[in-house]
């Protein structure tokens, strides 16, 4: 059995003992055997700390992990069992999945630099250089003698590049590939699929992953890549990120990422339905109320939006 069906049996085996837990039938016995699974292998407890990871995200801001869990515990009506039951699919068929929290939560307590939902945090590293990590980010930062070297892990940063007294190349990297900065001011973002780059002062040149091609981009300009290819850069039509002062902008953005992206300011799941596929959205919108902008999804485009709990949302056409 390959490390993969471990893993993804251990999910499984989670995501039952978070439905027994919850179910509101829960005996001491019950009890003593989560906590024994939990100890017989270092990936039964990592499989239980993804449960306890999406339990934070449902609990109210600066409640415990095991509060929230414990509040989950109470008796559960027939309606707030089949949610339960809901969440607990989700989790076996891999929507919250063992690669999907590859960075979550041992990335997070690990990292040199973090933010939560909502959060946005200004950082100079030791040769100067300026970050600026945007909502729900994860950094770290390793200097050798050689390079000056950042791993964006998901989210989006704002860097403002220092000069070196010892020459060594700035490289920002993500999992899709490296961006090479040659005394810049730019913005690296990313998620699972895809990275992006606006360059707003100096020059940068990217490499993905299992590319052969080395893409120069210049000022005024900004690109996507993935792990095989860099597109065609085009021109940026603002002179710093509009995060910054709290837009969240599209610009015939499809749908669903608009949704993945406002899913980014706010607690708990905001889910994009396959059924949102063809529409698109444009705007610029204030991301100090997210749920004022799901109202104007609803009133502007033939969307509704189901509301299991205030923390997990789910966003489908209109029928």
């Amino acid at each position: 059995m390959n490390n993969d069906t471990l893993h993804n049996d251990a999910l499984k085996a989670a995501a039952q003992w978070f439905v027994q837990l919850t179910s509101g039938d829960t005996t001491d016995e019950d009890r003593a055997a989560w906590h024994a699974w939990r100890q017989q292998s270092p990936t039964h407890e990592y499989a239980w700390q993804q449960i306890e990871n999406v339990t934070r995200k449902f609990s109210a801001p600066g409640m415990s992990a095991e509060i929230g869990l414990a509040t989950l515990e109470r008796p559960a009506s027939p309606g707030r069992r089949k949610v339960l039951q809901h969440m607990a699919t989700v989790f076996a068929l891999g929507g919250l999945g063992w690669a999907g929290y590859r960075h979550t939560p041992w990335q997070v307590w690990s990292a040199d630099y973090a933010t939560a939902v909502g959060e946005q945090r200004d950082v100079i590293l030791q040769d100067g250089t300026q970050l600026t990590l945007n909502t729900d980010s994860v950094v770290d930062v390793h200097f050798s003698s050689r390079e000056r070297r950042i791993r964006v892990h998901k989210g989006e940063v704002l860097i403002n590049t220092a000069k070196d007294t010892h020459q060594r190349a700035f490289v920002a990297a993500t999992e899709h590939g490296d961006v090479t900065a040659l005394g810049t001011r730019f913005a690296l973002a990313c998620d699972k699929h895809i990275s992006r780059v606006d360059l707003f002062e100096g020059a940068l040149e990217i490499h993905a992953t299992t590319s052969q091609r080395t893409q120069r981009l210049h000022a005024g300009e900004t690109t996507r890549f993935n792990h095989q290819l860099v597109e065609t850069p085009f021109a940026l039509s603002h002179t710093q990120p509009l995060w910054l002062n709290g837009i969240l902008m599209a610009d015939n953005m499809a749908l669903p990422d608009f949704i993945a992206d406002l899913a980014r300011y706010r607690r708990g799941y905001l889910i994009g339905d396959a059924s949102l596929t063809g529409l698109r959205i444009s705007g610029a919108f204030p991301i100090d109320n997210t749920d004022r902008i799901l109202d104007s999804l609803v009133a502007t485009l033939p969307v509704e939006v189901q509301r299991f709990t205030d923390y997990w949302i789910t966003v489908k056409r209109r029928v």
